[in-house]
């Protein structure tokens, strides 16, 4: 049976309560394959929103394109070691959880788990992962705002349609990264005289 988000994040809930202290590398490992969509999403905002902070940017970019690599390998989400030991209350994070699961419900109105037969696919995972790292591959590149802003939104939509397990925002994810592409190849405007 299908699984929203919300519930994901549910078990999430489950495996912080009552841990005072945690490590943040604990609390990845109990979120699952959930954490890389989450970063994968949180990553995108600022070009979806065109906000330009040039060395952020490239970062942000990388971050995406690695995230996307570990996906395509079946791999769980990479943070450096001495962020992994970083503590954390658990506690704290199921309070704030709560409140994301509130918000997950309503959304889920709109976008919610549909074409699942494929997503039981080794390859469509696989496949998922490779066009997120060629969007962070994009994203990486020092290029004007408006360049990143459709890569950008592939990559939103592509992580909200592995969290919810949405085929249909994953399919208007991939047209958004074509119409991209074909904009690499259409030769630049000829300035009127």
């Amino acid at each position: 049976m299908p699984r929203t988000l919300s519930q994901k994040v549910e078990d999430t809930i489950h495996f912080c309560r009552g841990r005072r202290e945690m490590t943040l590398g604990d609390f990845l490992d109990g979120a699952g394959p959930t954490a890389s969509g989450f970063l994968t999403f949180l990553f995108s905002i600022p070009f979806v929103l065109c906000a330009w902070i040039p060395i952020a940017n490239s970062v942000f970019g990388f971050i995406i394109l690695v995230s996307g690599l570990r996906i395509a390998l079946n791999k769980p989400i990479w943070v450096p070691k001495f962020l992994r030991r970083k503590h954390i209350s658990g506690d704290k994070m199921a309070h704030r959880l709560v409140k994301m699961v509130r918000c997950l419900r309503r959304f889920e109105k709109i976008v919610h788990p549909r074409g699942t037969i494929y997503q039981q696919s080794p390859f469509l995972q696989s496949f998922n992962g490779f066009i997120l790292s060629l969007c962070g591959f994009f994203l990486f590149l020092p290029l004007h705002p408006i360049t990143n802003f459709l890569p950008g939104v592939a990559v939103l939509l592509l992580s909200i349609g592995i969290l919810e397990e949405d085929l249909w925002v994953m399919i208007a994810a991939y047209a958004i990264l074509i119409i991209r592409i074909i904009f690499l190849f259409l030769p630049a405007p000829v300035p009127i005289p």
